[in-house]
């Protein structure tokens, strides 16, 4: 089982093997910034503001999930991983982190629509039913999950300095959605 007790001296978070995740998420945020600036000149659909923030709060929080211990211990082994596999992947805490740092910024639709995004980043876009079906049938694993985030002392700041709360703030959404 993943160990909710790591902090900064026991490895820096990772998003790949030797990527830091808060690099990762930063620079993933910024391009999506410059890539809709650049499409906003063929597709003025995409001139909304909204459009823009919201692109780069998925950017940013598309793989916060990989702060979990039980991510950094599958990435870091590489070992066969003695726990459920659902625990290890990101996708569905990086969309609940996503929910929470978009859900005062923008009306309810679109920040279902960020958590849908993230949830899909990996693959095809999931259906508004499939977002909450997979929410609450793993409820339990994400509170699990949720509960073994790693605290990064570089990584806290980073999420502060670019306006977005502790990722352990979205835990109580595990169980109500």
């Amino acid at each position: 089982m993943g160990d909710p007790n790591r902090t900064l001296s026991s490895y820096l978070l990772e998003s790949h093997p030797g990527k830091f995740l808060g690099i990762h998420l930063f620079n993933v945020s910024q391009n999506s910034g410059k890539i809709i600036n650049e499409l906003k000149l063929f597709c003025p659909i995409l001139s909304d503001t909204n459009v823009e923030d919201i692109t780069k709060i998925v950017g940013f929080c598309h793989d916060i999930g990989k702060s979990t211990s039980f991510f950094q211990d599958y990435l870091h082994t590489r070992k066969k991983i003695s726990f459920h596999p659902f625990l290890k992947s990101h996708s569905t805490s990086s969309s609940l982190f996503g929910y929470l740092a978009s859900k005062n910024k923008f009306d309810p639709f679109s920040a279902f629509l960020v958590m849908m995004l993230i949830q899909g980043h990996h693959g095809r876009l999931p259906s508004p039913s499939e977002v909450v079906t997979r929410i609450s049938t793993n409820s339990q694993m994400l509170k699990t999950q949720l509960a073994s985030i790693v605290r990064n002392i570089e990584f806290d700041a980073l999420l502060a300095r670019e306006g977005y709360p502790l990722f352990e703030e979205c835990r109580w959404l595990a169980g109500s959605i």
